[in-house]
Protein backbone atom coordinates (compact mmCIF):
# COMPACT_ATOMS: atom_id res chain seq x y z
CA UNK A 1 0.00 0.00 0.00
CA UNK A 2 1.34 3.40 -0.94
CA UNK A 3 -0.14 4.99 2.18
CA UNK A 4 1.81 2.61 4.41
CA UNK A 5 4.64 4.04 6.52
CA UNK A 6 7.13 1.17 6.56
CA UNK A 7 9.01 2.68 9.51
CA UNK A 8 6.18 2.43 12.01
CA UNK A 9 3.51 0.40 10.23
CA UNK A 10 0.95 3.23 10.23
CA UNK A 11 -1.35 3.86 7.28
CA UNK A 12 -2.44 7.27 6.14
CA UNK A 13 -6.13 6.56 6.58
CA UNK A 14 -8.85 8.95 5.44
CA UNK A 15 -11.88 8.65 7.70
CA UNK A 16 -15.36 8.37 6.24
CA UNK A 17 -16.61 11.36 8.25
CA UNK A 18 -13.97 13.58 6.67
CA UNK A 19 -15.07 12.57 3.20
CA UNK A 20 -18.73 13.22 3.99
CA UNK A 21 -18.02 16.56 5.65
CA UNK A 22 -15.94 17.69 2.68
CA UNK A 23 -18.80 17.13 0.27
CA UNK A 24 -16.43 15.36 -2.10
CA UNK A 25 -18.04 11.94 -1.73
CA UNK A 26 -21.37 12.76 -3.32
CA UNK A 27 -21.54 9.55 -5.30
CA UNK A 28 -19.92 6.17 -5.72
CA UNK A 29 -17.67 7.29 -8.56
CA UNK A 30 -16.51 10.38 -6.66
CA UNK A 31 -15.44 8.24 -3.70
CA UNK A 32 -13.56 5.93 -6.05
CA UNK A 33 -11.81 8.87 -7.69
CA UNK A 34 -10.85 10.22 -4.26
CA UNK A 35 -9.41 6.83 -3.29
CA UNK A 36 -7.36 6.73 -6.49
CA UNK A 37 -5.97 10.24 -6.06
CA UNK A 38 -4.96 9.44 -2.47
CA UNK A 39 -3.35 6.13 -3.45
CA UNK A 40 -4.52 2.60 -2.72
CA UNK A 41 -3.69 -1.04 -3.49
CA UNK A 42 -4.42 -0.52 -7.19
CA UNK A 43 -2.49 2.68 -7.91
CA UNK A 44 0.48 4.43 -6.35
CA UNK A 45 0.16 7.88 -4.84
CA UNK A 46 2.47 10.38 -6.57
CA UNK A 47 4.99 12.09 -4.32
CA UNK A 48 3.63 15.34 -2.94
CA UNK A 49 0.00 14.53 -3.72
CA UNK A 50 -1.20 14.50 -0.12
CA UNK A 51 -4.62 14.85 1.44
CA UNK A 52 -4.51 18.65 1.49
CA UNK A 53 -3.89 18.96 -2.24
CA UNK A 54 -6.39 16.25 -3.13
CA UNK A 55 -9.17 17.65 -0.94
CA UNK A 56 -8.60 21.33 -1.71
CA UNK A 57 -7.53 21.35 -5.37
CA UNK A 58 -7.74 18.07 -7.30
CA UNK A 59 -11.13 16.69 -6.23
CA UNK A 60 -13.04 20.01 -6.50
CA UNK A 61 -11.63 20.41 -10.01
CA UNK A 62 -12.55 16.80 -10.81
CA UNK A 63 -16.16 17.28 -9.69
CA UNK A 64 -16.47 20.51 -11.67
CA UNK A 65 -15.04 18.91 -14.82
CA UNK A 66 -18.28 18.47 -16.72
CA UNK A 67 -17.03 19.20 -20.23
CA UNK A 68 -15.58 16.48 -22.43
CA UNK A 69 -11.82 16.18 -21.97
CA UNK A 70 -11.58 18.19 -18.74
CA UNK A 71 -10.95 15.16 -16.52
CA UNK A 72 -8.33 13.91 -18.96
CA UNK A 73 -6.58 17.28 -18.62
CA UNK A 74 -6.46 16.89 -14.83
CA UNK A 75 -4.83 13.45 -15.13
CA UNK A 76 -2.40 14.71 -17.78
CA UNK A 77 -1.46 17.59 -15.49
CA UNK A 78 -0.56 15.14 -12.73
CA UNK A 79 1.51 13.02 -15.11
CA UNK A 80 3.53 16.09 -16.15
CA UNK A 81 4.10 17.69 -12.75
CA UNK A 82 4.31 14.81 -10.26
CA UNK A 83 6.81 12.03 -9.63
CA UNK A 84 6.26 8.60 -8.16
CA UNK A 85 8.71 9.00 -5.28
CA UNK A 86 11.01 11.64 -3.82
CA UNK A 87 14.12 9.79 -4.94
CA UNK A 88 12.65 8.74 -8.29
CA UNK A 89 13.25 11.13 -11.18
CA UNK A 90 10.70 9.36 -13.35
CA UNK A 91 7.58 11.42 -13.89
CA UNK A 92 4.14 9.82 -13.74
CA UNK A 93 4.00 9.37 -17.50
CA UNK A 94 1.53 6.48 -17.35
CA UNK A 95 -0.61 8.00 -14.60
CA UNK A 96 -3.76 8.65 -16.71
CA UNK A 97 -3.82 5.04 -17.93
CA UNK A 98 -3.13 3.55 -14.49
CA UNK A 99 -5.72 5.83 -12.90
CA UNK A 100 -8.37 4.65 -15.36
CA UNK A 101 -7.60 0.98 -14.72
CA UNK A 102 -7.71 1.45 -10.93
CA UNK A 103 -10.83 3.60 -11.22
CA UNK A 104 -12.68 0.83 -13.07
CA UNK A 105 -11.26 -2.03 -11.03
CA UNK A 106 -13.21 -0.81 -7.99
CA UNK A 107 -16.42 -1.47 -9.90
CA UNK A 108 -15.54 -4.21 -12.37
CA UNK A 109 -13.20 -6.45 -10.39
CA UNK A 110 -13.46 -10.17 -11.26
CA UNK A 111 -15.70 -12.14 -8.88
CA UNK A 112 -17.54 -15.46 -8.89
CA UNK A 113 -21.23 -15.23 -9.79
CA UNK A 114 -23.62 -18.02 -8.90
CA UNK A 115 -26.07 -19.04 -11.63
CA UNK A 116 -29.16 -20.23 -9.79
CA UNK A 117 -30.79 -21.86 -12.81
CA UNK A 118 -27.72 -23.87 -13.84
CA UNK A 119 -26.45 -24.37 -10.27
CA UNK A 120 -22.91 -23.34 -11.12
CA UNK A 121 -20.42 -20.46 -10.77
CA UNK A 122 -19.04 -18.26 -13.52
CA UNK A 123 -16.34 -15.60 -13.54
CA UNK A 124 -17.52 -12.09 -14.26
CA UNK A 125 -17.23 -8.40 -13.34
CA UNK A 126 -18.59 -7.24 -9.98
CA UNK A 127 -20.92 -4.77 -11.73
CA UNK A 128 -22.49 -5.20 -15.20
CA UNK A 129 -20.34 -3.77 -17.99
CA UNK A 130 -23.22 -3.00 -20.40
CA UNK A 131 -21.46 -2.25 -23.71
CA UNK A 132 -17.95 -1.78 -22.27
CA UNK A 133 -15.04 -4.16 -22.82
CA UNK A 134 -13.83 -5.79 -19.59
CA UNK A 135 -10.22 -5.97 -20.70
CA UNK A 136 -10.15 -2.32 -21.77
CA UNK A 137 -11.72 -1.24 -18.48
CA UNK A 138 -9.29 -2.84 -16.03
CA UNK A 139 -6.26 -3.44 -18.25
CA UNK A 140 -6.41 -7.23 -18.52
CA UNK A 141 -8.78 -10.09 -19.24
CA UNK A 142 -9.29 -12.09 -16.00
CA UNK A 143 -10.70 -15.09 -17.84
CA UNK A 144 -7.68 -15.29 -20.12
CA UNK A 145 -5.23 -14.86 -17.24
CA UNK A 146 -6.94 -17.63 -15.27
CA UNK A 147 -6.90 -19.97 -18.29
CA UNK A 148 -3.18 -19.35 -18.82
CA UNK A 149 -2.37 -19.93 -15.14
CA UNK A 150 -4.39 -23.13 -15.03
CA UNK A 151 -3.32 -24.18 -18.53
CA UNK A 152 -6.87 -24.91 -19.68
CA UNK A 153 -8.82 -23.89 -22.77
CA UNK A 154 -12.20 -23.57 -21.06
CA UNK A 155 -13.24 -22.55 -17.55
CA UNK A 156 -15.76 -25.33 -17.18
CA UNK A 157 -17.63 -26.29 -14.02
CA UNK A 158 -15.00 -28.85 -12.99
CA UNK A 159 -12.14 -26.34 -13.21
CA UNK A 160 -14.06 -23.59 -11.42
CA UNK A 161 -15.07 -25.99 -8.64
CA UNK A 162 -11.43 -26.95 -8.04
CA UNK A 163 -10.40 -23.30 -7.85
CA UNK A 164 -13.23 -22.35 -5.51
CA UNK A 165 -12.56 -25.35 -3.26
CA UNK A 166 -8.86 -24.43 -3.18
CA UNK A 167 -7.89 -27.75 -4.73
CA UNK A 168 -6.01 -25.61 -7.24
CA UNK A 169 -4.54 -22.19 -6.41
CA UNK A 170 -5.57 -19.78 -9.16
CA UNK A 171 -2.40 -17.71 -8.76
CA UNK A 172 -0.09 -20.58 -9.69
CA UNK A 173 -2.27 -23.32 -11.14
CA UNK A 174 -0.71 -25.75 -8.66
CA UNK A 175 -2.03 -27.74 -5.73
CA UNK A 176 -1.77 -25.76 -2.46
CA UNK A 177 0.76 -27.10 0.01
CA UNK A 178 0.16 -27.25 3.78
CA UNK A 179 1.78 -24.61 5.94
CA UNK A 180 3.74 -26.23 8.80
CA UNK A 181 1.98 -25.87 12.11
CA UNK A 182 4.07 -25.08 15.19
CA UNK A 183 4.54 -27.85 17.74
CA UNK A 184 4.67 -27.22 21.50
CA UNK A 185 7.06 -28.80 24.01
CA UNK A 186 4.49 -31.50 24.67
CA UNK A 187 4.37 -32.43 20.99
CA UNK A 188 0.88 -31.00 20.49
CA UNK A 189 0.07 -28.76 17.53
CA UNK A 190 -0.27 -25.11 18.51
CA UNK A 191 -3.01 -22.77 17.23
CA UNK A 192 -2.25 -20.81 14.09
CA UNK A 193 -1.39 -17.23 14.95
CA UNK A 194 -0.04 -18.15 18.38
CA UNK A 195 3.58 -17.68 17.27
CA UNK A 196 4.68 -14.60 15.34
CA UNK A 197 8.24 -13.89 14.26
CA UNK A 198 8.68 -10.29 15.43
CA UNK A 199 12.26 -10.29 14.13
CA UNK A 200 11.06 -10.98 10.60
CA UNK A 201 7.93 -8.82 10.80
CA UNK A 202 8.08 -6.26 13.61
CA UNK A 203 5.24 -5.80 16.08
CA UNK A 204 4.50 -2.40 14.55
CA UNK A 205 3.98 -3.99 11.13
CA UNK A 206 1.61 -6.74 12.30
CA UNK A 207 -2.12 -6.24 11.50
CA UNK A 208 -4.23 -5.47 14.56
CA UNK A 209 -6.40 -8.55 14.10
CA UNK A 210 -3.29 -10.75 14.03
CA UNK A 211 -2.00 -9.22 17.27
CA UNK A 212 -5.44 -9.79 18.80
CA UNK A 213 -5.20 -13.43 17.83
CA UNK A 214 -1.70 -13.63 19.33
CA UNK A 215 -3.07 -12.32 22.65
CA UNK A 216 -6.09 -14.61 22.59
CA UNK A 217 -3.83 -17.66 22.20
CA UNK A 218 -2.33 -16.66 25.55
CA UNK A 219 -5.72 -16.20 27.20
CA UNK A 220 -5.23 -12.43 27.12
CA UNK A 221 -8.45 -10.92 25.90
CA UNK A 222 -7.94 -7.62 24.02
CA UNK A 223 -9.73 -4.75 25.73
CA UNK A 224 -12.42 -2.78 23.86
CA UNK A 225 -10.16 0.27 24.06
CA UNK A 226 -7.52 -1.63 22.09
CA UNK A 227 -9.54 -1.67 18.92
CA UNK A 228 -6.92 0.58 17.38
CA UNK A 229 -3.74 -1.05 16.14
CA UNK A 230 -1.46 1.36 18.06
CA UNK A 231 -2.80 0.27 21.47
CA UNK A 232 -2.42 -3.40 20.59
CA UNK A 233 1.13 -2.80 19.39
CA UNK A 234 2.01 -1.00 22.61
CA UNK A 235 0.55 -3.74 24.76
CA UNK A 236 2.56 -6.45 22.99
CA UNK A 237 5.72 -4.34 23.12
CA UNK A 238 5.29 -3.77 26.87
CA UNK A 239 5.28 -7.53 27.45
CA UNK A 240 8.76 -7.97 26.07
CA UNK A 241 9.92 -11.49 26.97
CA UNK A 242 7.25 -11.87 29.68
CA UNK A 243 4.41 -13.00 27.44
CA UNK A 244 2.34 -15.82 29.00
CA UNK A 245 2.63 -19.30 27.48
CA UNK A 246 0.37 -20.40 24.67
CA UNK A 247 -2.86 -22.05 25.78
CA UNK A 248 -4.96 -24.54 23.78
CA UNK A 249 -8.16 -23.04 22.37
CA UNK A 250 -11.29 -23.39 24.47
CA UNK A 251 -13.61 -23.46 21.49
CA UNK A 252 -13.26 -24.83 18.01
CA UNK A 253 -15.33 -24.13 14.95
CA UNK A 254 -17.41 -26.85 13.32
CA UNK A 255 -14.60 -28.71 11.59
CA UNK A 256 -12.29 -28.70 14.60
CA UNK A 257 -10.46 -25.58 13.43
CA UNK A 258 -9.76 -22.28 15.14
CA UNK A 259 -7.98 -20.34 12.42
CA UNK A 260 -9.01 -16.73 11.72
CA UNK A 261 -9.20 -15.05 8.31
CA UNK A 262 -6.65 -12.41 9.33
CA UNK A 263 -4.26 -15.11 10.53
CA UNK A 264 -4.63 -16.95 7.25
CA UNK A 265 -3.72 -13.76 5.39
CA UNK A 266 -0.70 -13.20 7.62
CA UNK A 267 0.57 -16.76 7.24
CA UNK A 268 0.11 -16.72 3.47
CA UNK A 269 1.92 -13.40 3.05
CA UNK A 270 4.82 -14.29 5.34
CA UNK A 271 5.43 -17.79 4.04
CA UNK A 272 7.40 -16.69 0.97
CA UNK A 273 5.07 -18.42 -1.48
CA UNK A 274 1.52 -19.46 -2.19
CA UNK A 275 0.71 -22.07 0.42
CA UNK A 276 -2.25 -23.35 2.34
CA UNK A 277 -3.12 -24.88 5.65
CA UNK A 278 -5.01 -28.01 6.68
CA UNK A 279 -8.14 -29.14 4.94
CA UNK A 280 -10.37 -28.28 7.89
CA UNK A 281 -8.93 -24.76 7.88
CA UNK A 282 -9.79 -24.57 4.19
CA UNK A 283 -13.46 -25.04 5.02
CA UNK A 284 -13.20 -22.30 7.64
CA UNK A 285 -11.94 -19.91 4.95
CA UNK A 286 -14.73 -20.91 2.59
CA UNK A 287 -17.25 -20.09 5.31
CA UNK A 288 -15.62 -16.69 5.75
CA UNK A 289 -15.75 -16.04 2.02
CA UNK A 290 -19.38 -17.08 1.88
CA UNK A 291 -20.32 -14.72 4.72
CA UNK A 292 -18.30 -11.92 3.11
CA UNK A 293 -20.07 -12.29 -0.22
CA UNK A 294 -23.46 -12.26 1.47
Amino acid sequence: MDNLNKKNGDCNIVMRDKVLESGLGKGQWDIIALACFLGNDFIRRPFGQGQKEVFERIMPAWQNATEVGQKDEILQGISKTKKWKKNDETYCISYPEQFQYAYCLFMYAPVWHYNESEKCYTLGPMKPLSDRNWSECIGYNPEQVLKEKLQVDVLDTEVITKVRNLEVWAKTGENPEPVPQSVGNDGQLLPYGSILNFHEVSVQMQPGRVLSRWLQCRKLKPEPTEAGNQLLVQRVLNMGDKAPPIQPPEEKLGDGTYVMWSVVESISSNSGGVTWIRKDDMFALLRNVQVFLQ
